[in-house]
């Protein structure tokens, strides 16, 4: 079974005070079967801890297997490791609890 999608991808990411879900670049070919995606986002606004994050697929039919996502925040170092190991469709998924660290 193919595990990739051709669909949007829309993550959301929440917070302590606040869900935010930024705009994914997404005009190259992302989401591929074994491929690892790189999205680098910016804003203003601090956003302090991320408990969660929600995946889902924006469009389409089809389901696409998400292993994790991880949220870093450049400037500081620190990341967070969300483990997921399931197929995500227009329905999505909620990753809590992720791992905390550095990547520095």
């Amino acid at each position: 079974m193919f595990a990739g999608t051709d669909s949007k991808v829309e993550v959301t990411l929440v917070g302590d005070a606040e869900e935010w879900t930024p705009v994914l670049d997404q005009c190259g070919r992302h989401f591929e079967s074994g491929k690892v995606d790189t999205f680098v986002i910016g804003r203003e606004k601090d956003f302090g801890s991320v408990d969660a994050v929600s995946v889902r697929l924006a469009e389409g039919n089809d389901k696409w297997y998400l292993e994790k996502v991880v949220v870093a925040v450049l400037h500081t170092g620190r990341e967070w490791v969300f483990h997921c190991g399931a197929w995500v469709d227009a329905k999505g998924v909620r990753l809590d609890g992720g791992q905390v660290g550095t990547n520095k």
